[in-house]
């Protein structure tokens, strides 16, 4: 079964015109990636250890890398304030463009909206439906990557 990057299902959320069809997509692909991404994107209390703005990355072409943000999702902690505060801010910059190279395109667009604290608007997604996601579904754990 191939693997639908976490980009790609936010977009497929942010297509949806109503609530219920948007919580059905979230539990359709229901799993702890996906829980740590939405908690990145709403949870007041991270903030970004990034600048704001465009980063100078190339996008990513391969194929085979929808899998890619999963893996590398244990590595956010890298990007946010006091996540690792011996790193320096260019170092943690140049970790970021890197993971952005790494991704596939959708997944690139979704990290720099989550950044730049765009993403909840830009998708459509807020606290409410994610409670209301979260109430009805059961955690898959998948392996991916």
């Amino acid at each position: 079964m191939r693997v639908e990057s976490l980009g790609v299902i936010f977009k497929k959320v942010s297509e949806q015109k109503n609530k219920k069809d948007k919580i059905e997509i979230l539990q359709k692909h229901d799993h702890q990636g996906l829980r740590i991404m939405l908690e990145l994107l709403l949870d007041d209390n991270i903030k970004w250890a990034l600048p704001e703005g465009p980063l100078p990355y190339t996008p990513n072409k391969q194929l085979d890398c929808e899998g890619q943000l999963y893996t590398e999702l244990r590595r956010m902690y890298l990007f946010v304030e006091g996540g690792h505060p011996t790193l320096q801010q260019r170092k943690r910059e140049l970790l970021f463009i890197q993971l952005l190279e790494a991704v596939t395109p959708a997944d690139a667009e979704l990290l720099l909206a989550m950044k730049d604290h765009k993403a909840p608007k830009l998708y459509g997604i807020n606290k409410k439906l994610v409670d209301e996601f979260k109430q009805g579904g059961t955690v898959k754990q998948e392996a991916h990557g």
